[in-house]
Parts: C-alpha cells; structure tokens; sequence
C-alpha cells in the first residue's frame, strides 16, 4: 500500500473524529528535513511551538533512531513530550524518569567492531558518514557522487551482512541513501506498543519517514490505530495516510490542536506522565 499524499487539514479530521490518540512521531525526515549530514539536523520552522502547543491536548512521543541526549537535544528537553531513543530501545518520561526497554551492551562489541571495519572501507570515500548509534551503525552516502557509492555500497553492506548472524541478532535495512543494521530487539514497533500501556483506550498514530518506522505503523494499525508516512513512499507500507514533507506534519501538529482544543478527548495532563513496567525482554 502507498497512499497518495493527502491534505494534513483533514488527516486531522478524521483522526479528531477516531477518538482519543497518542502521537509517536520520528525526528530525521518527519520534523526535521532530511540533512546531508545527519549531525546538522534540527527541527523545522515552527515545529517546537506546535509540538507544545499540541502535547497540552495530546499525548506526544518523539521518537529516533539516535540516541536519547542527541534526541533531546536537537528537539529541546523543556517540550512537553515522551522521548524514545535508539530504535525504541530507551524511554524518557515527562517527568524525566527514564526506562531501558533493550539491554544495549550484548550488541555493543559487535557494533563497535563492525564500527572501526566500515570506517576503514569508506575511509578515502568522499561523502560517505558512518553513524554509530545506541544499538545500530548507519552508513550514509547522500553527499557521496553514485559512481563512488555503486562502488562502496555493496562492500559496505556485505561487511554489514557478515554481522547479522553475531549476537544478540541483527537486521540490515535500507533507508534513504542509508544501509543500517540494527539489533533486532531494538523496534519502534515494540516501543509503540509499550507506549500504549501507558495510555489505556487512546488510539495510537505513528508519524514516520522510513523503513524504520515501518514497525511503528504496523504496531498503531494492530492497535486499531493509524500510520502517517513522510514525503515519497519509497517501500510498501503499512501508513493509512501519507504527507509530503515535514511542513506538512508541521501544519497536521497545528490542525489537531485546533480540533482536539473543542474536543471531549482532551488529555489531562496530571495523567500518563508515569512509566510503566517494560515487558520482558524477548517477548
């Protein structure tokens, strides 16, 4: 399924008119353009003041790949808002209290070993970046000329490859001129779900721009909820509605809280602000 772009005016009526709901929205490519290098990513003009204008009507998690101080810091640790980090692999409460869902060191030295191989394969590549992140190493090449990445691509996969197998397990996901492999206990999926718990009758909506945040739309569609996928569909995906560029998820942020600001499904916000208990690793 790859859904046609849609007014972000009437994504929110209808999600106002689905219920009570709980926004879990990425960070790179959803509220922030996608950069040449991911170091320079910030939130996108506007997006702040309707982040927090929206979290005093709906509860709001952001999400990331990166880890949870490069999240906050890039998306401001004074909003209002849940932090998950690296691949739904940690969680930040409102109230600072702070959550691992994923034991992150059984991935670390295969992580750090295939670190140091990747760096010395793009070494003298001009425009390839190797990011290593909580419980996952991104290589991207957007800055990098085709002729160079036709090249080193599949060296860099196949060395990626090599590690899947090496516990605790792993996964190799393309991206948006990125290749990522992942530790497979860290999902945004599983993150989503345990976020939910926390929020008992709400609906979840995922806002998302990649394969990584495939998981997510899967986990709020099983939860009866709904996907919102950022800018061109470049893999099947499970998202019921599709925006097209981070201004418009911007515009969607600032539309649902004209809607929910009348609405019966108003948050208290005395409530949900307490983590609650992670399932047990493994399941």
């Amino acid at each position: 399924m790859n859904p046609a772009p849609s007014d972000p005016r009437d994504i929110a009526a209808a999600l106002n008119a689905a219920g009570a709901l709980v926004l879990v929205i990425d960070f790179d490519g959803t509220l922030s353009t996608i950069v040449r290098r991911p170091e320079d990513a910030s939130l996108v003009d506007c997006a702040a003041n309707a982040i927090a204008r929206v979290a005093s009507e709906i509860p709001v998690a952001i999400s990331s790949g990166r880890g949870l101080d490069d999240l906050m810091a890039r998306v401001g640790s004074d909003l209002p808002v849940i932090f998950i980090g690296g691949h739904g692999s940690i969680v930040r409460q409102r109230d600072g209290a702070v959550t691992e869902l994923v034991d992150t060191l059984p991935a670390s030295e295969a992580l750090d070993e295939l670190a140091l191989q990747l760096q010395r394969i793009v070494a003298d590549r001009d425009g390839w970046q190797i990011e290593r992140k909580p419980t996952s190493i991104a290589a991207h090449y957007r800055r990098a000329d085709d002729s160079i990445t036709a090249a080193v691509l599949p060296e860099v996969r196949a060395t990626m490859r090599d590690h899947q197998a090496r516990p605790p397990g792993f996964e190799l996901l393309d991206g948006k001129s990125v290749v990522e492999l992942r530790a497979r206990a860290a999902d945004k999926g599983r993150a989503l779900s345990h976020l939910m718990r926390q929020f008992p009758g709400r609906i979840p909506v995922a806002i998302g721009d990649d394969v990584t945040d495939e998981d997510a739309f899967a986990a709020a569609v099983d939860l009866s909820g709904f996907g919102v996928i950022v800018g061109p569909a470049t893999h099947p995906t499970h998202a019921t509605w599709r925006l097209d560029n981070p201004a418009a998820v911007v515009t969607l942020l600032d539309a649902l809280e004209a809607e929910q600001a009348t609405s019966s499904t108003r948050w208290d916000n005395a409530v949900g602000t307490q983590p609650v208990p992670p399932a047990p690793r493994g399941t």
